[in-house]
C-alpha cells in the first residue's frame, strides 16, 4: 500500500512542480521573491563570445543548452567576437550580450583614402571699380599675393556694358609681362551687355559673338596683331609656369568716339602646381567606455572658390592634433590610429556646396578609460572669410554592443 501511494505523490509534483524561493505561491517554474536581495547568476571569464568550452553542461557535455546565462566577468578577445563584463547567453554556436541598448555590427576602417590628393591651391581676386568713359583706356588692377608655385590654369571673367559693341578692346597683362588679346572688335554694331569668362576650355573662341548681349565661357581671341597693346601669347596656358604673385592688369580700350564704355567688374582665378593641405575643422575627444562601439556623424558645407569641390575626413588618435586651423600634408601619418570615411564631391557652380562624411569606428584595439581624439579635416579651396562660408557639425556616440 505504501509502495503504490510513493508512487502517486512523485508521479504529481512531476507534473505540477512550481518552486517558489521567499514565496509560497509561486508564479512560474520558478519563482525568486525578496524586498532587498537579487539574483545571483554564475560569474564566468569567456575568453570570446565563441567561446564553447569555458562553461560546461554537465549532463550532455557541450554544446551548450540554447538559453545558458551567466554574468562574463572577462574583457577578452577581438573583433567581432570580443567580450566585456556583462550579461550574457548561449545561442546556437555563440554567446549574445543581454542589454537595452542598440546593437551594432561595425566595420574597421584604418587606411587613409585620400581621393584627388593633388587638389591644387587656387588664388582668386576681383576689382570692381565702377567707370564710364569714351575714346579712351583704362586699365583695372588685381593683386595676388602669397601665393606657392607656379601658374598652372587661370581663367578671367569681365563684366561691362557698351552702347556700341564693337568699340570694345580687352587685354590681360600678367605680373611677368606676358600679354593676351582677349577681345579686339567683336560683337554688334549695336548695344550689348557682357559678362564673359575668358578660358582655354571655352567650347567657341569670343570671335563667335556677332550679335546682342553675350555671357558664358570663351577662348581668348589670342592674335598676335598689335593694336591697343602686342600680345605676346595666344592662349590663357601661355601664362603657365610663373608665379602668379604681382600686379594683373586689364587693359580697356574704347576705340571709337561717342559711344560709352561702362565698366563694372573684372575678377581672375588661377591655380598652381602646389597642393592644398588638409585643414583642421573640428576637434572632440572621446573616453572610450569598454564593451561599446564608437560612432563618429559629420556634416560639412562650404562655398568653394573653384570646380575641385572639398575632400573631408574623419581621423582619430591618442593626442590631439592641435589648434583648429592646423594643416596637414598627408593623413597617412602613423599619428592617425584610425581614419573613417573620406569623401571628394566637386561642385559645377559658385553655390554653397553640402558634403558629408561618415565614422564607423569600432572598439577594436581601444583601452577601457582611453581619451582618444576625433578630428574632422577639410581639404580645399574656400571662400574667405571662412566664418561665413563654411559649417560643418560633428557628433561623437557611444553604442553598447
Amino acid at each position: 500500500m505504501k509502495k503504490y501511494l510513493l508512487i502517486f505523490i512523485f508521479y504529481g509534483f512531476y507534473a505540477t512542480a512550481q518552486v517558489g524561493i521567499g514565496t509560497t505561491v509561486p508564479n512560474g517554474a520558478l519563482d525568486v521573491t525578496s524586498t532587498n536581495n537579487g539574483l545571483l547568476l554564475p560569474r564566468i571569464g569567456l575568453t570570446s563570445t565563441t567561446d564553447a568550452v569555458t562553461v560546461v553542461n554537465q549532463i550532455t557535455s557541450n554544446p551548450l543548452v540554447n538559453g545558458t546565462a551567466i554574468y562574463n566577468t572577462a574583457t577578452s578577445g577581438v573583433y567581432p567576437n570580443n567580450v566585456s563584463p556583462g550579461f550574457y547567453y548561449w545561442n546556437t554556436n555563440k554567446w549574445e550580450r543581454i542589454n537595452n541598448g542598440t546593437k551594432t555590427e561595425l566595420a574597421t576602417n584604418n587606411t587613409v583614402a585620400a581621393p584627388n590628393s593633388n587638389m591644387p591651391n587656387t588664388y582668386t581676386g576681383s576689382n570692381s571699380t565702377a567707370s564710364t568713359f569714351d575714346l579712351s583706356t583704362q586699365t583695372r588692377l588685381i593683386t595676388i599675393t602669397g601665393a606657392t608655385g607656379t601658374t598652372t590654369l587661370i581663367t578671367c571673367n569681365v563684366q561691362i556694358s557698351h552702347s556700341y559693341a564693337a568699340d570694345i578692346d580687352l587685354y590681360l597683362q600678367s605680373p611677368t609681362g606676358q600679354i593676351i588679346e582677349l577681345s579686339t572688335d567683336n560683337g554688334p554694331f549695336a548695344g550689348t551687355n557682357f559678362n564673359v569668362t575668358f578660358a582655354d576650355s571655352g567650347a567657341t573662341n569670343i570671335t563667335s559673338w556677332t550679335t546682342g548681349n553675350v555671357s558664358g565661357t570663351y577662348r581668348p581671341e589670342g592674335t598676335l596683331t598689335t593694336d591697343v597693346l602686342t600680345p605676346t601669347i595666344t592662349t590663357m596656358a601661355g601664362f603657365n609656369g610663373n608665379s602668379p604673385n604681382g600686379n594683373w592688369t586689364l587693359h580697356l580700350r574704347d576705340d571709337f568716339a561717342a559711344d560709352f564704355l561702362n565698366f563694372i567688374d573684372f575678377s581672375l582665378t588661377i591655380e598652381t602646381n602646389s597642393t592644398s593641405d588638409y585643414r583642421l575643422v573640428s576637434e572632440i575627444p572621446v573616453i572610450y567606455k569598454a564593451g561599446h562601439d564608437v560612432l563618429i556623424n559629420s556634416a560639412y558645407s562650404a562655398n568653394c572658390s573653384d570646380s575641385n569641390g572639398v575632400i573631408t575626413a574623419i581621423t582619430a588618435s591618442t593626442s590631439s592634433a592641435g589648434a583648429i586651423g592646423t594643416a596637414v600634408t598627408d593623413l597617412t601619418s602613423p599619428s592617425y590610429t584610425k581614419l573613417s570615411y573620406t569623401s571628394n564631391t566637386a561642385k559645377s557652380i559658385s553655390k554653397n556646396h553640402w558634403l558629408s562624411s561618415r565614422n564607423q569606428a569600432i572598439s577594436s584595439g581601444l583601452t577601457d578609460g582611453t581619451t582618444y581624439y576625433y578630428q574632422l579635416w577639410a581639404k580645399g579651396n574656400i571662400e574667405t572669410p571662412l566664418s561665413s562660408n563654411e559649417q560643418w557639425s560633428m557628433a561623437p556616440i557611444q553604442l553598447q554592443k
